[in-house]
Order: structure tokens, then sequence, then C-alpha cells
């Protein structure tokens, strides 16, 4: 019986034979599900509540640095 001596990094290696074995190659003309396009999309958007997420902190420092000035 031959024994093949396994390495550590052929145990960290996503290259392995048994992954082939578990996991068939990803077909590249395959079309994603229509669940994963729209993710996809409302994550690329720049809307108003992604807008207003990103200036909230900013607005409040600058209402106590204008309320501080003018005490």
């Amino acid at each position: 019986m031959a024994r093949h001596i396994t390495r550590e990094r052929d145990l960290r290696s996503l290259d392995r034979r048994s992954m082939y074995a578990i996991f068939a190659p990803l077909d590249p003309n395959e079309r994603l599900p229509r669940e994963l396009i729209l993710e996809g999309r409302r994550h690329t958007t720049l809307g108003r509540l992604e807008l207003a997420g990103a200036l909230w902190l900013p607005a409040v420092f600058l209402i106590l640095a204008l309320v501080g000035w003018a005490s």
C-alpha cells in the first residue's frame, strides 16, 4: 500500500484533490439566481439612507461646535 505523506501546507490549501471530490468547480457561464443579483445591486447604490448614515456624525459635531461657539 502506497503511503502519502501529508504536509501542513497541503492541509491548509484549498487546491487539494479532496476538495474537488466534495465540491464541483463553479461554472463560469451559469447565471446567478435573481436574489443574488438583486442583493448585489442593493449594495452598490448610494441612496438616502446610506447618505444619512454617513453624514449624521459630522452633523452632530458641527452642531455642537456651533452651539459652543455661540455661547
